[in-house]
């Protein structure tokens, strides 16, 4: 029993990991995409610094609220669940 009991606490910890990490580099991911959008959309964009500081600020400023995302998912589903 002690065996399928830690079996199943190294499967949680891994997806745990694997969960932290997407959210965490979410922000990133969101630039990172967002730019090359931005580059192959027209051959007329040009990425020049005001642009991309400017997005880096919006993108910082959207950090937090993505953070927030899965638990806000979670406490619908619960409220939904209630």
């Amino acid at each position: 029993v002690r065996t399928d009991e830690m079996k199943y606490y190294t499967k949680y910890s891994m997806t745990s990991i694997i969960t932290s990490f997407t959210w965490a580099s979410a922000p990133f991911f969101v630039a990172a995409v967002s730019y090359t959008t931005f580059a192959l959309i027209s051959s007329e964009n040009h990425l020049d610094p005001s642009t991309a500081f400017v997005t880096l600020t919006l993108f910082y400023l959207i950090r937090f609220p993505l953070a927030l995302l899965p638990q806000t998912i979670t406490f619908v589903v619960q409220a939904y669940v209630a």
